[in-house]
């Protein structure tokens, strides 16, 4: 039997990790985002009015159980790939204890001194589909 694959990008908003995981072929994707977006459809929301939510309103719950449930599904996989920011080396190191036997690769989609374009891209994709990404929620 193979070892799962695990893939972690590493990237703040805007940088291209979707778009990756669009062009790439992965058994399973945990992406916070995605159920971020299928939430504010549910419930009638913008994405900048779910993230001014309070971290313990029902709707912000319902979020991480779901995310939850799609990590522990994401073991049923052998490719995966998680598509969150994942910046610091805390948060990386929750993955893999999620996968203790996997076998990991990391992507970093390189942001140094590309800031103003970054920023000019979130704004962009604000003005666009409404996905608002605070300065230092990314």
């Amino acid at each position: 039997m193979t070892k799962q694959q695990v893939t972690v990008l590493i990237g703040p908003a805007c940088t291209g990790k979707s778009t990756f995981v669009q062009r790439s072929k992965f058994d399973y994707v945990v992406s916070s985002d995605d159920i971020v977006e299928k939430i504010i459809h549910d419930n009638n929301l913008t994405y900048k009015e779910f993230f001014e939510l309070e971290f313990n309103h029902p709707i912000r719950r319902e979020q991480r159980f779901l995310f939850f449930k799609s990590v522990q599904e994401s073991k049923k996989y052998k490719n995966i790939v998680w598509d969150l920011t994942n910046l610091t080396k805390a948060n990386r190191q929750k993955i893999f204890k999620h996968y203790p036997n996997a076998e990991f690769h990391a992507i970093e989609f390189i942001f140094k001194n590309k800031e103003y374009f970054i920023l000019k891209t979130c704004h962009e994709r604000n003005q666009e589909t409404g996905k608002f990404i605070r300065e230092n929620d990314s």
